[in-house]
């Protein structure tokens, strides 16, 4: 028996007995200090063959423990790649969060975290009462043992290890509820990766790229070099942020939408969603727009 498989049951028990009841806590920010974190890419290699940064939302199209796996085509599975953590998400089944960090290979790292008390923190998300699909049961083995990231030629990304690769791609559009079976996941069109394109009516320059990743109880913005981690809940149709994980930064001052967004997620936000799939945030008199990460604006 490998090392992997224990881990497997028992996250697969975990999720099977937490129908109706709270899952697994959420890990204790410094759990990620002994993960090496390298923002970027290696950029000392052409770009074509740079490891991809994985920040943002993924769909997970196959999936290899180490031979293919059968996977139910009823829902998607979505990776959610934040900062320091991801984590999975299959129609109502949530698997992690994972600590991550990039490798000087260019590679990843990832390890299962402590988990502390909750004490304070928001509830975590409800788990369905069902057995794992094949693929669901494979990826935490998979996720564990990954070392590479690599770009393919159409785009997706293949992330591999000695106990398997999983293949992902961008979503196209904001997170929808997947085919729309019943029950629907809990994965509103609200989470998943998005872009700042404004910040109080003013648009944002090229340099001054900003994205944002909502997780079921987390929240994550990055803007270069500067990222911010804060507990997230839902208290009806207003997202309350919480406390803030602290970790190092560039050490540098903040432009004026990086102040902005700091306010903004310093206090409760109220989401609205366009009927052309943007985002618009308000709160602590800040409002953001967002379209989601992989959309490309014309001209």
């Amino acid at each position: 028996m490998t090392e992997a498989l224990p881990r497997v049951l028992l996250i697969g028990a975990s999720l099977l007995a937490a129908a109706c009841s709270p899952s697994a806590p959420e890990p204790a920010p410094q759990a990620a200090a002994a993960v090496t974190h390298i923002a970027e890419p290696r950029q000392d290699l052409p770009e074509e063959q740079r490891s991809p940064d994985l920040f943002g939302a993924w769909l997970v199209e196959a999936v290899e423990a180490p031979k293919p796996v059968a996977r139910d085509r009823s829902w998607d599975m979505v990776m959610l790649v934040g900062v320091r953590q991801l984590e999975l998400l299959s129609q109502c089944v949530t698997i992690g969060p994972f600590d991550y960090g990039r490798t000087p290979g260019g590679g990843i790292a990832v390890r299962q975290p402590v988990a502390p008390p909750r004490a304070g923190r928001s509830p975590p998300p409800v788990q369905c009462a069902r057995a794992l699909s094949p693929a669901e049961a494979a990826m935490p083995a998979v996720l564990l043992g990954a070392t590479d990231v690599q770009r393919q030629a159409d785009g997706m990304v293949l992330v591999a290890g000695p106990r398997g690769s999983a293949l992902l791609r961008r979503p196209e559009g904001a997170l929808r509820n997947p085919r729309g079976q019943a029950p629907p996941p809990r994965v509103p069109p609200l989470l998943g990766a998005w872009r700042f394109v404004s910040v109080d009516g003013r648009a944002l320059p090229p340099g001054e790229e900003m994205e944002l990743l909502l997780r079921p109880s987390r929240l994550e913005w990055r803007s270069g070099c500067v990222s911010a981690v804060r507990a997230l809940r839902r208290d009806g149709d207003t997202l309350r942020a919480g406390e803030s994980d602290m970790f190092p930064v560039c050490e540098r001052g903040r432009s004026e939408a990086e102040r902005s967004a700091e306010r903004l997620f310093a206090g409760s936000v109220t989401p609205r969603m366009a009927a052309d799939g943007r985002l618009r945030l308000e709160g602590s008199g800040v409002t953001a727009e967002l379209v989601p990460l992989a959309t490309v604006l014309g001209p």
